[in-house]
């Protein structure tokens, strides 16, 4: 860095001078509309103080050059003004006052700011004056520094600018004087001998800009400051801001702050002079953050009262400030920015007496080791309202701590706690899931660390990701590390891993000793080994994942993952320990559900760690009730407890003293502790003389506060080392290296670091900061920093300006080095969004969306869309075709999630735009008015269905014509809408077109026109025509065969559908052989736990009960009702219905007792589920009507079917067989009641 010192003063050390006084024009520029823009900025927190620091930059850099090129230097910065010295005689004044209308000019065309947080005016005022300028260099062994004063600078920083306006310049005497006799300078009288500067006919010509210099900086400038290769960054800092009277030898003085700021670990920033007095800015934790800012800062001020050359007034505040460099390339200087330091200054220039003045956050965090006197709040410019002020006395007498009584263990009685809770996992049972809940860093990993290496048990992490929050992320790690896949590795070297060790899993398993479940558990982990290798991005041809129905793969890959730990504690009992639960994603969630559902029989815990949330619950897994489950909750530790941390820390005794102190930094929270402990031994400030550690000195330089232990870490490192650690937290908590050194390698390439360009040198500096104990290797070729709160203070003290340059860096790497992993979408979409890459954040947050979309993960896919939308919306605005699609696409999200409503409301505004952007004819708008149509006949709002799925072909007919695939859907999307309205011959009409059309397009061997043709059979079969309907179910199945293979899904559903042909047939036999012929396929690609398996067991029970079969019949029902419950939930429609199958079906055995009780239950759920108006909730009230008319309650089933068959044939119409059963059954109770006449009336109704 260059220009940090005037070239005036590096000429004069070179030339071995200390003071001097020259003649010089001296120009104060002072920036208008500063003020009013800071305090907007700062309300937008650390961005907006950063933003803040880019203007000043923006405009400074050109004012500056104008400065330099006129023969001036800039002598010293206020924040949002500096002060300019030319130094000349008289015949040089007109290049002091060009420069000045320069200046005016410029501002006045380029004063408006455009910020993200709003547009800000800005303008100049200046003042200048003539004469002598005093200066003086101050040398010190540490830092020397410099001061310029003298006549000339006092009138035109103080007297002249007083009488200068926005926008003007003001000379005062002096120059007015030294200008008589010069022509074509204008000026305009002001009061008190001022003038105004209006113009110069012939500006004196610009000078040759001069290089920056960097000589004799470090004299002036630590290396702290010097070595800094960023411009500036966020720190919580204690800024000391002091104004003084001289009272003795200023240069002993001054020596005498320098002295003291580097003894208490200060930074001497800057001074200036005045006649008689100045001032002088000490920063605490800036640019490096030595430990304990408080005490630090109060101490120091303290100390310097006792400098007697000065009569001091202190000011001091602590909180966030930019800090950095503020200037141009030619001139500039390392400073604080924010209401911090302002608020110090206030509370030194308000007069008074030469005391030390303190804001809130100091006195509360330091009130019991120094005396303080609270002073009646005070009203300080460019603050709000009344600011809290108090008074520092002085330092109060600390009182040795007395002993402690008796020691402990720490963490004994949890550790008894959770083995007694392991003992069923002991005896080979099912042990529920055990919390382990506590505030960051007390001690929940290092418990589960402890308990792992005493129990016999097999310990297996899970770790959740705190900012992304992928879909089955820990599952995810988990996985890659299990099966050794490491990223450097080929995708071929990947899935060779893979099945290495899923066949060394599989061969355990044969060693099982349950011969009984042995089989079953085998070829569970065989079936679902493509879905695991889905999780971690591996696929095969014809694989199960790859032949299951995009609709079923959400659970069946939740399921997947449940069965293989499963089977995993089979092969030795397992403890599953997920770490932070806080940050788990719901699809994780969800495989937790079906683990620990019905697990009775599985040797495993669940042990799950977790902070309280922000309104102090404690967060929780998703399971049934009757999943057992136990908590524990961590405290702080005793006094006792934390004096054995330290002791087993240190390795040595410790005396009660230095327990005492670390007890009371520290809270007894124990990695704060592990934390002081390191920084007491590396300070040196403990001793071990008679192998008892001891305090050595008064450690007024232990840290107070965590993030200043963190920060203060981090600082001790070299700059390459602090810069690693800072580049790895933008690619999270745990990273990979190979990204970490592409991303060091790239900034160096763009001149942004000082680079290794060898993977030896990257890991050189991983292996360095692993010795530092910032992070630990996880494997060869990944990390993870120690702590959450060590990443998060990296990462935090970063620009936004860096932190947007990083994530865009990140993301570019992340994509180049794994261009094909669809895992990994979604990271790259959080680095873009976070670079502000829009367009590539919308590319890859849509990425990220299709990928959860085809596996099933909604709520992600949902959670992706809105971040496309989002940003099209920011950067596109409301009426571009992108924001259209992205409505559109986050429409078919909502509907497969059953959330029609607002699948309606996006599927519509998309089709707003495309009106407005493409007209009516037009292929999106089509699409629009389809997804339109879909939703609306899932709602069962058929007209408008009907209406909008016209429109749609209409559309497609014109511009695309009559044979095209889409034209086709359209078709068949219609011909669905007659089919539940019960008009057969027009949805016939329409399948057959579409049929046609897919023929001549597709070829008759084609998924889709297997399709139409199952759909026409369909029709046929709901008519009755059940040869009609069976001989295109057969070509359906043919098609399917060919094109899909025998052993296929779709194949298996086929199936299903003739069985129904032939049981309405009452040929139970066949309808049995093509039902179980389905049940035993869905059973080999799909498993035995999965929705479709549960269907076809559901069906079968069907054929038992219209046999009549009503015991066989409930086995399979109640089979069904399992598989649905551990699955899918109670409150699943699939369930629901086997519910009310079984109530069914114990009624007709007799049972309605117990028939009633499922009926109720079906009931329930349908209400809440459903709603009051659905034909679900409908069919439920008929099932409990006739179970209650068997019982000889009339009342209520007579109420029931009325209510039912109003709801069925509201919605479904008077002829649907629903609404004509529900009649039937009602005229039958009414012939039973003796109502014969009511009976006929019903029977009338249905036309019989």
């Amino acid at each position: 860095m260059k220009g940090l010192i005037p070239s005036f003063i590096s000429d004069r050390c070179s030339q071995d001078r200390r003071d001097g006084i020259l003649q010089a024009t001296c120009m104060f520029i002072d920036i208008c509309g500063f003020s009013a823009m800071t305090q907007a900025l700062m309300n937008n927190g650390k961005e907006g103080a950063e933003v803040l620091a880019e203007v000043i930059n923006s405009v400074f850099t050109p004012a500056i050059g104008t400065i330099y090129r006129h023969g001036g230097f800039v002598s010293s910065f206020a924040g949002d003004a500096f002060t300019s010295i030319f130094p000349s005689d008289s015949a040089r004044l007109l290049d002091s006052l060009s420069a000045a209308i320069r200046l005016r000019d410029r501002l006045r065309k380029e004063g408006v700011q455009i910020t993200k947080f709003g547009s800000f005016d800005l303008s100049v005022r200046i003042s200048l004056s003539f004469g002598d300028v005093s200066w003086g260099i101050i040398p010190h062994e540490a830092q020397s520094t410099f001061h310029f004063g003298g006549n000339a600078i006092v009138k035109c920083t103080e007297y002249a600018m007083m009488h200068a306006a926005t926008g003007e310049v003001v000379l005062d005497g002096s120059v007015v004087s030294e200008l008589e006799g010069t022509s074509g300078v204008t000026l305009e009288s002001t009061s008190e001998g001022y003038r105004l500067l209006s113009s110069i006919d012939s500006p004196a010509p610009e000078w040759m800009l001069p290089e920056p210099i960097d000589s004799h900086q470090e004299e002036f400038v630590p290396p702290e400051v010097l070595e800094l290769n960023r411009r500036g960054e966020f720190r919580d800092i204690v800024s000391c801001y002091m104004t003084f009277e001289t009272a003795g030898d200023l240069s002993s003085g001054i020596a005498g702050i320098i002295s003291l700021a580097r003894r208490f670990g200060g930074y001497f920033n800057k001074m200036d002079c005045r006649d008689g007095g100045g001032m002088i800015l000490v920063l605490f934790g800036a640019p490096v953050n030595p430990g304990n800012l408080y005490r630090r800062a109060l101490d120091f001020a303290i100390a310097a009262g006792g400098v007697s050359e000065l009569r001091l007034r202190t000011g001091l505040a602590c909180g966030t400030v930019f800090a950095g460099f503020v200037g141009s390339g030619l001139r500039s200087e390392y400073t604080a920015l924010g209401s911090v330091v302002n608020l110090s200054a206030r509370f030194a220039q308000s007069g008074g007496e030469p005391f030390i003045y303190l804001d809130e956050t100091i006195y509360r965090q330091c009130r019991s080791l120094y005396d303080m006197v609270p002073l009646e709040p005070a009203e300080f410019r460019g603050f709000d309202g009344r600011v809290p002020v108090f008074q520092l006395s002085g330092k109060r007498l600390e009182i040795p701590s007395s002993a402690f009584g008796g020691r402990m263990v720490g963490r004994e009685r949890e550790m008894v706690q959770l083995e007694d809770l392991m003992r069923p996992v002991g005896a080979g049972v099912f042990g529920g899931i055990v919390y382990l809940f506590g505030n960051p860093g007390v001690g929940k990993s290092r418990l589960v660390h402890e308990i792992a290496r005493r129990n016999r048990f097999r310990t297996l992490l899970l770790q959740t990701d705190g900012i992304l929050r992928k879909p089955l992320n820990p599952f995810t790690g988990f996985f890659r590390q299990y099966f050794d896949q490491e990223e450097e590795l080929s995708l071929e070297e990947r899935k060779s891993n893979f099945e290495s060790r899923y066949r060394e899993l599989t061969g355990m398993m044969q060693r099982f000793t349950d011969t009984a479940r042995r089989p079953e558990t085998t070829g569970d982990l065989t079936r679902v080994k493509s879905l695991i290798g889905s999780v971690i991005g591996l696929s095969w041809e014809d694989s199960v994942f790859e032949s299951v129905d995009p609709d079923d793969r959400r659970v069946i890959i939740r399921l997947a993952v449940s069965e293989f730990f499963r089977a995993l504690s089979l092969t030795e009992a397992v403890v599953l320990v997920i770490e932070d639960i806080q940050w788990l994603d719901d699809e994780s969630k969800g495989v937790f559900e079906l683990m620990t559902r019905s697990a009775e029989g599985y040797p495993l815990m669940i042990l799950a760690t977790g902070r309280f949330d922000d309104d102090g619950s404690s967060p929780l897994l998703r399971s049934d009730p009757d999943v057992p489950s136990h908590s524990i909750t961590l405290r702080d530790l005793s006094e006792e407890q934390t004096k054995l941390l330290v002791e087993d820390l240190l390795g040595g005794r410790t005396d009660d003293c230095l327990a005492a102190y670390i007890q009371e930094r520290t809270e007894g929270n124990p990695f704060y502790t592990e934390q002081f402990c390191l920084y007491l031994r590396d300070r040196g400030i403990i001793s071990t003389g008679d192998g008892v550690y001891r305090l050595e000195r008064e450690p007024a330089d232990i840290p107070t506060d965590i993030n200043m232990v963190l920060v203060s870490r981090i600082d001790r490192l070299s700059e390459k080392l602090k810069e690693t650690v800072q580049i790895a937290s933008v690619l999270g908590r745990e990273f990979e290296i190979q990204a970490l050194g592409a991303m060091i390698r790239n900034l160096g390439a763009a001149g942004g670091s000082d680079a290794p360009s060898s993977d030896s040198g990257v890991l050189h500096l991983v292996n360095s900061i692993e010795e530092e104990g910032i992070w630990s290797a996880m494997t060869e070729f990944i990390c993870m920093f120690n702590h959450s709160l060590l990443r998060d203070a990296a990462y935090e003290m970063q620009l936004r300006t860096r932190l947007r340059d990083l994530h865009g860096m990140a993301g570019d790497v992340v994509r180049d080095l794994h261009p094909d992993d669809m895992t990994l979408y979604a990271d790259i979409a959080h680095h873009y969004e976070l670079a502000e890459e829009w367009e590539k954040a919308i590319e890859y947050s849509g990425k990220a969306a299709d990928y959860f979309h085809r596996s099933i993960r909604y709520d992600e896919a949902l959670a992706y869309r809105r971040k496309s939308l989002s940003v099209c919306l920011r950067t596109l605005g409301g009426t571009h075709s992108k924001t259209a699609r992205c409505y559109s696409d986050m429409g078919v999200v909502l509907s497969d999630m059953g959330d029609f409503g607002e699948a309606l409301s996006c599927h519509r505004k998309a089709l707003s735009i495309r009106l407005g952007l493409f007209g009516e004819e037009h292929p999106d708008t089509a699409r629009s008015y389809s997804f339109i149509g879909e939703v609306c006949s899932e709602r069962g709002e058929y007209d408008p269905a009907l209406e909008n799925l016209e429109r749609a072909i209409a559309v497609r007919r014109s511009v695309l014509g009559e044979m095209h695939p889409d034209t086709a859907t359209s078709y068949n999307d219609i011909g669905a809408v007659y089919l539940d309205t019960n008009r057969f011959d027009k949805a016939l009409e329409y399948y057959r077109k579409a049929l046609s059309i897919e023929r001549q397009t597709l070829g008759e061997m084609h998924p889709s026109t297997a399709c139409s043709y199952n759909n026409i059979g369909h029709v046929h079969s709901v008519m009755g025509d059940y040869d009609k309907a069976l001989e295109y179910y057969e070509k359906a199945l043919a098609i399917q065969k060919e094109t899909l293979s025998e052993k296929h899904p779709h194949t298996a559903t086929l199936y299903s559908n003739i069985a129904s042909l032939y049981w309405k047939k009452n040929d139970f036999g066949t309808a049995l052989e093509y039902s179980e012929k389905a049940h035993l396929m869905q059973k080999e690609l799909l498993g035995e736990k999965h929705p479709s398996t549960a269907r076809s067991y559901n069906n079968i029970g069907v054929i038992h009960a219209r046999q009549g079969h009503f015991d066989e019949a409930l086995a399979y029902y109640e089979r069904a009702l399992a598989i649905r419950m551990e699955l899918l939930g109670e409150r699943h429609p699939d369930t629901i219905n086997s519910y009310n199958n079984i109530g069914i079906c114990l009624h007709q055995n007799g049972n309605n007792g117990r028939a009633l009780r499922f009926s109720e239950k079906a009931l329930a759920l349908g209400r809440e589920v459903f709603g009051e108006n659905h034909p679900n909730t409908a069919l439920a009230m008929g099932s409990i009507a006739r179970i209650c008319s068997s019982r000889g309650d009339y009342g209520r089933a007579e109420s029931l079917f009325l209510q039912a068959y109003s709801i069925l044939s509201g919605s479904l119409g008077n002829s649907h067989p629903y609404s004509t059963r529900t009649l039937a059954s009602m005229a039958d109770m009414y012939e039973t009641m003796g109502r014969p006449a009511e009976a006929e009336k019903v029977r009338a109704r249905l036309g019989r």
